[in-house]
């Protein structure tokens, strides 16, 4: 065997491990999540955006969820971006997630 064939089964283990995970996780979402909840949710929802747009209808402005004023936000970010010093790269901290393949 191969270092190479090592390394590749050590991260073939780890995906294994990873997709076992995932699909365990998957499985318990029904018995966590009630559909009823979910339609009150739903319904809950529904309700506030027709609310919301009567409000909107009543003060004659806009819902801000249509991002209307995407210019504004735009000229927003190039004043932030202008703000920064471009000479300087900013240090990130270390990572938390470092993990071993094996």
């Amino acid at each position: 065997m191969e270092l190479a064939d090592i390394e590749l089964a050590c991260k073939q283990k780890v995906v294994f491990g990873n997709l076992k995970n995932g699909n365990a996780a998957l499985k318990s979402i029904p018995s966590e999540i009630n559909i009823d909840d979910v339609q009150k949710l739903m319904d809950g929802t529904t309700e506030a955006k027709a609310y919301q747009d009567l409000v909107d209808r009543a003060t004659n402005r806009r819902y801000p969820g249509n991002f209307g004023d995407q210019n504004g936000a735009f000229l927003e970010y190039q004043d932030s971006e202008h703000a920064l010093d471009p000479g300087r790269t900013p240090t990130m901290p270390a990572s938390p997630w470092q993990q071993t393949i094996c």
